[in-house]
């Protein structure tokens, strides 16, 4: 089980990890600048700030190259996937944002980021820090307030969006594995990994989005952490390409259609979370991925009935 209150002892004796953030960009010009003014602000500075342009055709390159000044910002190409603009959104953006990933696997810490969010001033001391605390936690995901285009409160959480199960920390490992198979917890926004973690996953299959992906990894190997602590401001407007604009009962419906429509796509879903076998350290969660535990669990109402 993962610890909710590190001890004192291991509090003095952790090591203090390099933290570096995954940025993919691609035309995030209307609030990159408010997203990197918060991550100069952090209480714990970030050690680097990697960014990937991904194609921009607008002033996002421009904007950032402005923070060199303020934030130690280093600009790599973006590995070739294969994937353009022209593919489907979710399998170019999940291949994208893992590719920024793995080209970071030898890193401690590796912070996921939005680029239309806005990080709370503790983020990077919170989520580093528990990391540090508990060499259990893999990957950890956060919450945050939802705020409108405008950065206005909506007077609701991340959390409220896609709902977590009670008593988390308490569930079985096994028990956790279902739930994340069942529904998405985490997001690019919010989460948090070592970058270890990349270099022991299968990679991300077409189809799917790298932060679905990485967190149902954890999961698989018994290292996921929800925790419902504020470390971003969320945003939510018309422009969101993915994420919760596409959540809800609309949401729910599209995923059914999806998989009454196209039964070999669902086929492959299955087979991709089976393949997480090989990475799950316990006989339990081997067998929770086994096919007959994989196929009770997609065949749940839990699954389908909303968030």
């Amino acid at each position: 089980m993962i610890e909710t209150t590190p001890s004192i002892a291991r509090r003095k004796s952790r090591h203090r990890s390099r933290v570096v953030v995954n940025m993919v960009a691609h035309n995030g010009e209307p609030h990159i600048a408010e997203l990197l003014e918060s991550i100069v602000r952090q209480t714990r500075p970030v050690d680097a700030l990697v960014f990937f342009d991904d194609a921009s055709t607008d002033r996002t390159v421009e904007i950032v190259e402005s923070y060199r000044d303020r934030l130690p910002i280093e600009v790599r190409p973006l590995p070739d996937t294969g994937y353009t603009h022209w593919d489907v959104v979710y399998s170019r953006v999940g291949q994208h944002v893992s590719a920024g990933l793995r080209e970071l696997a030898d890193e401690d810490v590796i912070i996921m980021t939005d680029l239309d969010d806005v990080w709370e001033e503790t983020r990077v001391e919170h989520q580093a820090g528990r990391l540090e605390d508990d060499p259990d936690i893999l990957v950890i995901a956060g919450s945050g307030p939802c705020i409108d285009d405008d950065g206005a409160p909506l007077g609701m959480d991340f959390h409220d969006l896609y709902p977590r199960p009670a008593g988390w920390q308490d569930r079985s490992a096994v028990e956790q594995l279902r739930w994340t198979i069942w529904k998405p917890y985490g997001s690019g926004a919010n989460m948090a990994l070592r970058g270890s973690v990349m270099r022991r996953i299968p990679p991300v299959p077409y189809g799917w989005l790298c932060d679905r992906w990485v967190t149902l990894a954890a999961a698989a190997m018994g290292g996921l952490d929800l925790d419902d602590t504020p470390v971003v401001r969320y945003r939510l407007h018309p422009g969101n390409s993915l994420g919760a604009m596409g959540s809800g009962v609309a949401g729910m419906l599209r995923r059914q259609v999806r998989w009454l429509r196209a039964p070999l796509v669902g086929v492959r879903r299955l087979r991709e979370l089976h393949s997480l076998r090989s990475i799950a350290p316990t006989p339990a969660l081997r067998r929770a991925l086994s096919w007959p535990a994989l196929l009770v669990v997609v065949a749940s109402p839990v699954k389908w009935l909303g968030r």
